[in-house]
């Protein structure tokens, strides 16, 4: 995976100090791992399809231990292709491992804007392949350490697994020493299981610089999703002409903002004519036409929705149905809902067309990028006919993962190069995680530290993706870009362990280092959290006892529209890390710190500054550097945190369901309640412009600093009455 200048500055130094990475208590399967005995012998394999794609040597550059390492020079030859196709070697391993982990890893280098990758797949004779592959872009001839895992399936048609050592580019250098595949657990990488890891207080530093501004902080940052069927999934109670009073209240308290409607695979068959006029008289429709089953009314229509999202002071986005309803259809829509003023200015031509869902509706069948780019063109020209001052959206099949499926890669290239010009916004789905997708008896601990690290990776896909926009539509684009649907996603199966996991404390975590990202990044205008309510794990509100209650995201959402400011300032963080393997969607991460922060000014004068310690079980103390601001007086802090990373407030799911997943070592998912993850107010005694403050473990902090903005007078380093830690009761 690629990563941003500064995590790759960390990566490099927390890496070289850590250079006592040792294997050798393993049973490595890997013949001449070392690269020491000459390649011709028999255990490196060059597929002769590839031969001419570049050059393979010995080298004594980039080397970890030894005399030498695999160095591989790519040419203008050598292209991506399927898995195990680019330039390099590759080894046959001397078994199938059905049904077990193969952990593997070893030292990359690379150099001349090439990509080192390491891969281990295993091949079925039915043409299924299990892969998991580790990137290295940081161009450096000092090797750097990765390690992740391939769980094998129990697949009867398994007939071979191989290691391959290639390269991503068509110039410079890629280079691989002591590499290794074992089926035992490295004793060094604790992450692998998700052990506990009590201990002393972590120590972190946080520069804050409030004269620094990033941005303006777009409120529809803080958006969700809301869908039509079943009542807008209880938002409009049976027999009511009014939204439910306790979900109202709720969202408002946690400042929602922009509300997609209809909402998601749901839009792409709904007429929005069937949702309008007296209530009683509308039709009942399929909520899933091919099922045949699954009646729903249409009594939550566009005027609920607009009467929703005013009472909790949003507004809409709305997406057409660009697959079975035509051009009128959307145009006539916008009349409709904008006939006397603007009342919804964001609408997105379709949802996931990229997707096969035809075992749901036929006419869902997947749509190739060019086709898609013509109907977009056709649907926004009708639109703006109907109201010029509107904001239309592209959908984008953008994501990050490397076993991520993605049916066309050159989507987003294709839509923006054919029809860039009429594009104001992208919408893509490229933050959910850790979408699990096999489940073979994951600790809670080991899916979660995974789960933190993909903001990172969402990072990196944001990063990208401007670069897309740029390359298509100029450095000085406006262009930009709606996350349309994104949280914490573990499952879809009721069978899974995991599936009512988006509801806990670890989702929460999660929730606030992505909206980081968000605020952080200046294209990002726009994001829809899936969903708000909903009586399954996906919403945000759920019941408990028969009334809605929020979840541990939605209190992470709070966190920012309540306990944060209006203006995104520079920050940085300095922490310890760990190193995560790949669960589903998220790839290995090398270097996750456990700090997060994010600062703002407020436009009642304070400065904000927001912390997330994803540690499980050590408080973080941090020490925080002011610049450009002087605190005077105490500061106000507010703090989420619960009982347990997968602490929960105790909404329930419908029957059905396999008992889920807890942790090993205190969890309480089975505890949840209204005492198990909650946010508590504390005093903080006059912090100056650098002070100490200490977090508990899996906690997001906001410490709410009065004062003014400019610089203090020098003082003293540390601010001993500031050593506080909350406890939490």
């Amino acid at each position: 995976m690629r990563w941003s200048s500064q995590r790759i500055a960390f990566a490099i130094c927390s890496l070289l100090l850590g250079a006592s990475h040792s294997h050798a208590q393993v049973a490595n399967v890997v013949l001449n791992p070392g690269f020491e005995l000459p390649l011709q012998e028999g255990s490196w394999y060059l597929n002769p399809s590839l031969a001419g794609n570049g050059l393979v040597l010995q080298s004594m550059i980039g080397r970890h231990g030894g005399r030498r390492s695999l160095r591989v020079i790519p040419n203008a030859g050598n292209a991506t292709t399927a898995v195990g196709g680019n330039f390099g070697l590759s080894q046959v391993l001397p078994d199938v491992y059905r049904n077990q982990s193969l952990h593997f890893g070893g030292w990359m280098a690379a150099e001349g804007g090439t990509t080192a990758v390491l891969r281990v797949v295993a091949v079925s004779t039915t043409g299924a392949l299990y892969f998991r592959e580790l990137r290295q872009p940081v161009q450096t001839r000092t090797p750097l350490f990765f390690q992740d895992v391939l769980d094998i399936p129990d697949d009867p048609n398994l007939f071979t697994v191989f290691i391959s050592c290639s390269v991503l580019g068509t110039s410079g250098s890629a280079y691989f020493d002591d590499v290794f595949v074992t089926t035992q657990r490295p004793v060094d990488w604790p992450a692998a299981t998700g052990e506990p890891d009590p201990g002393p207080d972590l120590q972190s530093f946080v520069a804050v610089d409030a004269a620094k501004v990033i941005r303006r902080i777009p409120k529809e940052i803080y958006g969700s999703n809301i869908e039509w069927i079943w009542g807008g999934q209880g938002i409009m109670p049976p027999g009511s002409e009014q939204p439910d009073p306790g979900l109202v209240q709720l969202a408002k308290e946690s400042g929602v903002s922009l509300l997609r409607f209809p909402a998601g695979f749901f839009s792409d068959f709904y007429h929005w004519r069937n949702g309008i006029g007296p209530r009683m008289g509308r039709p009942l429709v399929f909520a899933f036409p091919a099922a045949g089953t699954g009646f729903s009314s249409n009594d939550f229509g566009t005027d609920e929705a607009l009467q929703f999202a005013s009472a909790i002071g949003g507004e809409l986005l709305i997406t057409v149905n660009a697959v079975t309803g035509p051009v009128e259809e959307a145009a006539d829509w916008i009349r409709y809902v904008n006939r006397d003023a603007t009342r919804v200015r964001y609408w997105e031509v379709g949802n996931e067309l990229y997707v096969n869902l035809s075992a749901f509706d036929p006419a869902l069948g997947a749509v190739p990028p060019k086709e898609y780019a013509e109907r977009y063109l056709r649907y926004a020209e009708a639109m703006r006919a109907a109201d010029p001052s509107i904001k239309i959206g592209a959908i984008l099949d953008f994501n990050y993962g490397l076993t991520t499926y993605r049916p066309f890669p050159d989507w987003a290239e294709t839509v923006l190069k054919a029809a860039g010009p009429q594009i104001d916004f992208v919408s893509v789905h490229n933050a959910f995680a850790p979408v699990i997708g096999r489940d073979v008896n994951y600790p809670v601990r080991t899916v979660y530290s995974s789960m933190l690290a993909a903001p990172l990776m969402v990072q990196e896909s944001l990063r990208q993706l401007n670069n897309v926009i740029i390359r298509h539509k100029g450095e000085a684009n406006s262009t930009g870009i709606v996350v349309s649907e994104w949280g914490p996603l573990f499952e879809a199966s009721p069978e899974s362990r995991f599936i009512d996991h988006s509801k806990t404390l670890g989702s929460a975590l999660y929730t606030a280092h992505v909206l980081k990202v968000f605020i952080e990044d200046r294209r990002v205008i726009a994001a829809n959290a899936f969903k708000l309510v909903d009586r399954l794990p996906n919403g945000w509100i759920g019941e408990r006892d028969g009334k809605f209650v929020t979840k541990a995201p939605l209190l992470a959402l709070k966190m920012f529209t309540r306990h944060f400011g209006q203006t995104a300032v520079e920050s940085s963080v300095t922490s310890d890390s760990y190193s995560s393997r790949s669960i589903g969607w998220v790839d290995a991460a090398p270097v996750v710190p456990y700090l997060e922060s994010v600062s703002s000014l407020g436009d009642d004068g304070k400065l904000y500054v927001l912390m997330i310690n994803k540690h499980f079980d050590r408080n973080m103390r941090a020490n925080i550097r002011v610049d450009g601001f002087c605190p005077s007086g105490p500061a106000r802090v507010w703090t989420l945190t619960g009982t347990a990373i997968d602490a929960n407030t105790g909404t329930t799911i419908p029957e059905g369901f396999v008992t889920q997943a807890s942790d090993s070592y205190g969890g309480r998912f089975h505890e949840g309640g209204p005492d198990e993850v909650k946010i508590t107010e504390s005093e903080l005694t006059a912090p100056l412009s650098v002070f100490d403050y200490t977090l508990p473990p899996h906690s997001v902090v906001s410490i709410v600093l009065d004062g003014s903005q400019e610089a203090c007078e020098e003082q003293p380093a540390d601010n001993p009455s500031a050593f506080e830690t909350p406890v939490y009761p």
